[in-house]
């Protein structure tokens, strides 16, 4: 047997000897069927958590000073009354607040109080278009280059530092400095894309970057730190002693365990992806939930941005219940309780 087939041959072995116990411990898990619970008690803690943020949005709304018909708005009384009785701003509390749950169990989210007469799901679907594909873009750009951040210290030992460097570099850049100044440089200075999305491809390169760029950073260093880590352990150890080059090592058997720290990172990535898309999308003026939401709160429209607040909730939480049942598949190892 030559040395190749013969490495291989090692290898394959000790691949088979570390896997066997984390299948015999998914088997174990999917017969309880522990998975299955829970999910269901996920999904009941993200309904709860749905009623407890409506709950006290509803409350900071209704109480807090601002709206749509404030004094510093010239409006005849008589005109604020039917105003008031048309949104049902003139009820109580308490009845307003079980009403509106009643309504939003029912996917009735309200009438927006500056888009006059139409309804704040229509609104929210309308919207969500723009930003379900620019989330999207950048989510999947974000785990690309987040793999490559990652993966490059470890496969080019003397650009490691440097690398780490860009990485905190990076990272000490906010969104709200970056994005005006690429937006300055790239569209104004050397004209290389639009002002603007427009609908084209190019369009969409800058502002898909620009949300990307520290999520993937952020999950680059996750990665990077655990590589390490397995790099330490016994099992990498024994590999690296066979004679197995360090790319091999790195591919074949250490990113693997190292992946799920990665996508566990993925409803915290989502979270900073929507929540940078408010800035994202005012800058390159795309007609998504985040410029929504920031009319809305310049047009104080409380039933807009209450509903807007329940419906990026409700992103979350199913991005959360996915990244736990993906993290579960990946790793077997990873028992629920």
């Amino acid at each position: 047997m030559g040395l190749l087939p013969a490495l291989w041959w090692r290898e394959e072995v000790l691949l088979a000897v570390i896997r066997a116990p984390a299948h015999s411990i998914s088997d174990d898990v999917f017969n309880q069927g522990n998975m299955g619970r829970y999910l269901v008690r996920r999904i009941f803690a993200g309904l709860m958590t749905l009623w407890g943020l409506a709950t006290v949005l509803f409350v900071l709304l209704r109480f807090f000073p601002g709206g749509p018909f404030d004094e510093d708005v010239a409006i005849r009384p008589e005109i604020r009354a039917v105003l008031e009785q048309k949104y049902q701003l003139g009820d109580g509390t308490f009845a307003a607040y079980l009403k509106y749950l009643g309504q939003a169990l029912r996917g009735d989210l309200g009438t927006s109080l500056y888009f006059t007469d139409q309804n704040v799901s229509s609104l929210i679907v309308k919207g969500f278009s723009s930003t379900l594909l620019l989330t999207s873009l950048g989510l999947l750009l974000a785990l690309i280059f987040g793999l490559v951040w990652g993966v490059l210290p470890h496969l080019w030992n003397k650009g490691a530092a440097g690398l780490r460097g860009f990485y905190k570099t990076g990272l000490s850049l906010p969104t709200l400095f970056l994005g005006p100044v690429l937006l300055w440089l790239f569209c104004f200075q050397w004209d290389l894309f639009p002002m603007r999305v427009d609908g084209t491809a190019l369009s969409y390169l800058l502002p898909v970057f620009l949300l990307a760029l520290r999520p993937s950073l952020v999950m680059g260093q996750l990665l990077d730190v655990r590589l390490a880590q397995i790099a330490r352990e016994d099992h990498t150890r024994t590999i690296q002693s066979l004679g197995a080059a360090p790319a091999r090592v790195i591919l074949r058997w250490s990113l693997r365990p190292a992946l799920p720290v990665t996508l566990a990172q993925i409803p915290g990535l989502a979270a900073g992806l929507l929540s940078g898309s408010l800035l994202v999308e005012t800058l390159f003026s795309i007609q998504g939930l985040g410029f929504q939401f920031t009319q809305v709160l310049l047009n104080r429209d409380w039933t807009m941005a209450l509903g807007l607040t329940l419906f990026f909730g409700l992103i979350l939480i199913v991005f959360q219940i996915l990244a736990d049942a993906l993290l579960m598949w990946i790793d077997p190892r990873v028992v629920v309780k």
